[in-house]
């Protein structure tokens, strides 16, 4: 699996860019340069939750403590790239 779609999976789990850089050996402002691209592609869209945005979030219940105000939520397509099969080369 390459690393954009470990990346994506690690962020459908609700691991946090910081934990994912050091679990993936790989610096953290690379993550979150593949976290801006795969929003731009649509596999991922950012919430934020800063300034009591929660009241207003239907998702509030499900949360835990965060690590920062901004949380992602991978939409269908990402989804489906986390679920397609892996081509071995």
């Amino acid at each position: 699996m390459s690393t954009y779609r470990r990346v994506l999976a690690r962020l459908a789990a609700g691991d946090p860019p910081a934990r994912i850089a050091v679990e993936l050996d790989r610096r953290e402002d690379a993550v979150r340069g593949m976290i801006d691209t795969m929003c731009r592609r649509g596999h991922l869209m950012e919430v934020d939750c800063a300034e009591g945005a929660c009241g207003s979030c239907p998702m509030a219940d499900a949360c835990g403590p965060m690590d920062s105000p901004v949380q992602y939520v991978v939409s269908a397509e990402g989804r489906a790239l986390i679920e397609a099969p892996t081509v071995d080369r």
